[in-house]
């Protein structure tokens, strides 16, 4: 939920290390109430930790814009 908060806010990149396979669920999750109205089935096939290196809030509002637009 810390990650929807952020995308109001302004920062800095803050470059680490993170699970981008977590990052995908979770985006997930805040759209799961939505797609299931629309009667759209969302399936993630992510077979395990998937590390990447770089700013998860920054992806994450990426990953969201591009299920609403």
């Amino acid at each position: 939920m810390q990650g929807v908060l952020n995308f109001a806010r302004e920062n800095k990149p803050k470059y680490e290390e993170f699970d981008f396979s977590e990052l995908m669920r979770d985006t997930a999750l805040i759209f799961e109430h939505r797609l299931r109205n629309s009667n759209v089935d969302l399936v993630l096939d992510l077979d395990g930790p998937l590390i990447m290196q770089g700013d998860s809030s920054q992806l994450q509002q990426v990953l969201v814009n591009v299920v609403i637009n």
